[in-house]
């Protein structure tokens, strides 16, 4: 059961609870209002005695918690994978600083910021700097398997690159 409290010399209401997990959390509910306070952990408690359940699933919490943190971070992990599966330095090199530039041009902060739309701007920038075909396709290919990668990884609950088209090489 939920405990709502006020800490010595704050205005809000605090709430203590357990999680699904049966770890025990504590927050501010951000009201001064003690019913509110209330109607909130108890809607925090049946939220976990629900997950606890399994009646809501689980993954979908994973999902988001991995969509919060900074793409630098999942790439860091990327370039790992990638070390460890034999990949040769060059080609870790490469795929890290293309992703980083697209990420960087795209102003893509965190995973949920990953769009094909921010892609696609920065795919459209590099033919209009008379970039080749082949330069194109590798950014593309950079990109799309960064977030297939992800996607393996059950980081992503689909891939938001999935729409994007590589160009053919041949028109260069």
């Amino acid at each position: 059961m939920a405990t709502v409290f006020k800490r010595i010399g704050k205005r809000n209401w605090y709430i203590d609870w357990y999680d699904y997990t049966g770890r025990r959390q504590s927050k501010s509910a951000r009201t001064t209002d003690k019913a509110a306070a209330t109607r909130i952990a108890n809607k925090l408690d049946a939220d976990a005695a629900l997950r606890r359940e399994q009646v809501i699933d689980t993954s979908c919490d994973d999902h988001v918690k991995q969509m919060d943190r900074k793409i630098k971070e999942h790439l860091a992990d990327y370039v790992s994978a990638l070390r460890a599966k034999g990949n040769s330095d060059l080609h870790v090199t490469r795929t890290e600083t293309t992703i980083e530039k697209a990420c960087s041009e795209s102003s893509f902060v965190l995973l949920r910021d990953v769009s094909a739309d921010g892609v696609n701007r920065v795919l459209s920038r590099l033919r209009s700097d008379g970039m080749s075909a082949r330069t194109i396709a590798s950014h593309a290919q950079s990109m799309k398997s960064f977030t297939s990668w992800l996607l393996s990884q059950r980081k992503l609950a689909s891939d938001p690159l999935s729409s994007i088209k590589k160009p053919s090489v041949e028109d260069d």
